[in-house]
């Protein structure tokens, strides 16, 4: 959001376009304290807690969840049962510790979470013995996908896999193929009404952040340790390069330290976590830990099946001193695991701290402006935003998104600078939101300004970008001219 800190602005959408943004109503910029800073009256009062008011209850949620999910990853640790199905199960456990951290990031998150667990547990432990099992797994993998689209991977990962077994074992791919046939029964119609409907297979969100996203401080952003620095599992965003580039080399040689059987299951997960970290990093140019969350998942897994390798190894028959070795590494991970469960929380606590003061916390503004669009603009008013969805949700009136995350039709708009050609078609009366939003909107509208267009870049050249930037930091290629946001340049 441009203008933290702001207090939301409303005006008449005729006289903006007239006046550039002379404000018709301006809302109060004081709020109650008695309130929690968020403007209410009667019946108004929200459902449910704004972001800033909901902050004070988080840690206890977040200890709880990391302190179970430590229990879990050390219990099953331990040597028990079958090692195919306890490698499984160690995995799914430990993944439990980031459960805090991934509702603190995103609520969403937590089906997809479950259903790519679930299916990674499906296909990776249990050995597929009939074409039925084969399709229900395809289906798993179907409704992970359509719970989070970034699973497809995962999955399209998860058919390799399965075509290189079928192959290696001389047979032919049905197993593959049922799996392929199943998934696709269900998620063609989904991306064929994506296509039919907004001319393309994916949600406008993501076509929007990439182009949000396409700025000179965008590129300079992405450095290649996403991996290990955006992954809610350990907070490690506040951590020099030396100590992230530390622990990608102690994640490798845990990986190829495992058993090879434990290294073929843990294959496709590493490449997953390879491949959306660099699609998340280099693409969407995005550093938000809740895109990371599924790679949080697989540095718990491939820990714990570290650790579990590290209690069957096998040694000399001396039972007494095996055990005290197994004793010891279980308290070795309970150890790390605590470390970890303690940093998390004092670094979410300090977050809660900061945000609870933070002048950029603008959602309790926001939510008085909706109830003041509710009390005093009429039914039938169209109103325009960038946060549409606070606005729209509280407000009972109809939002125009005008960012592109929720309105696929706005990017093209953007690119031609006919944003306010738009709006005027589109029926809006009002605009909503912070001041940034007038620069905004002037910026997206040639008969406003005069500006360089700012066109979207295909990804195939924003990954071209980030090469050409490393050759010219080797000194093997001249200096990529990016434009900077809020000063257009070359493209």
């Amino acid at each position: 959001m441009d203008g933290h800190g702001d207090c939301p602005q409303l005006c008449h959408w005729q006289r903006y376009y007239r006046r550039q943004c002379q404000p018709h109503q301006r809302l109060p910029s004081a709020l109650p304290a008695d309130t929690g800073g968020v403007a209410v009256s009667g019946a108004a009062r929200p459902q449910h807690r704004t972001v800033a008011g909901g902050l004070p209850a988080q840690p206890a949620d977040l200890c709880a969840a990391q302190y179970a999910g430590a229990v879990a990853a050390v219990w099953f640790a331990a040597p028990r049962g079958p090692p195919p199905y306890r490698s499984g199960r160690t995995g799914i456990a430990g993944a439990q510790s980031i459960s805090g951290a991934c509702k603190r990031q995103c609520h969403g998150t937590s089906l997809a979470l479950l259903l790519l667990l679930l299916l990674w547990w499906a296909a990776l432990t249990r050995p597929l013995r009939t074409s039925t099992d084969a399709a229900l797994l395809g289906g798993l993998a179907a409704l992970a996908t359509l719970a989070r689209l970034d699973t497809a991977i995962a999955a399209g990962l998860i058919g390799l896999w399965l075509l290189w077994q079928e192959l290696r074992s001389r047979r032919l791919p049905v197993f593959t193929l049922n799996y392929g046939i199943a998934a696709g029964i269900l998620l063609v119609p989904y991306f064929a009404w994506n296509w039919l409907v907004f001319d393309t297979l994916a949600p406008s969100s993501g076509r929007a952040l990439a182009y949000m996203h396409s700025y000179r401080e965008s590129f300079t952003f992405t450095s290649g340790l996403q991996l290990i620095a955006y992954q809610p599992a350990l907070d490690l965003t506040w951590a020099p390069q030396a100590v992230l580039i530390g622990g990608l080399l102690l994640l490798a040689l845990a990986f190829f330290t495992v058993p090879t059987d434990r290294r073929g299951m843990l294959a496709p997960l590493v490449l997953y976590a390879l491949i959306l970290a660099v699609y998340y990093g280099y693409v969407q140019q995005q550093g938000r830990p809740r895109y990371y969350v599924a790679v949080a998942v697989v540095v718990v897994v491939l820990l714990c099946a570290w650790g579990e390798a590290r209690t069957l190894r096998p040694r000399p028959a001396h039972g007494a001193e095996n055990a005290g070795r197994n004793r010891w590494t279980i308290y070795a991970v309970a150890g790390i695991v605590a470390l970890a469960v303690a940093l998390n929380t004092a670094l979410f606590v300090g977050y809660v701290n900061t945000e609870r003061t933070a002048a950029y916390q603008a959602q309790p503004a926001m939510f008085a402006a909706a109830r003041w669009i509710n009390a005093n603009l009429p039914h039938e008013a169209v109103v325009a935003a960038q946060n549409s969805g606070i606005f729209q949700y509280y407000s009972g009136r109809v939002v125009l998104n005008i960012d592109g995350k929720l309105n696929h039709e706005i990017v093209p708009v953007l690119v031609q600078r006919q944003l306010d050609r738009y709006l005027h078609d589109a029926g809006v009366r009002y605009l909503v939101d912070l001041q940034g939003v007038g620069r905004y909107i002037e910026f997206y509208s040639s008969s406003m300004s005069v500006a360089d267009p700012h066109p979207e870049i295909s990804t195939l050249k924003r990954l071209g970008i980030h090469v050409q930037r490393v050759a010219a930091r080797l000194g093997l290629a001249a200096p990529v001219e990016l434009a900077e946001r809020g000063n257009p340049g070359t493209w």
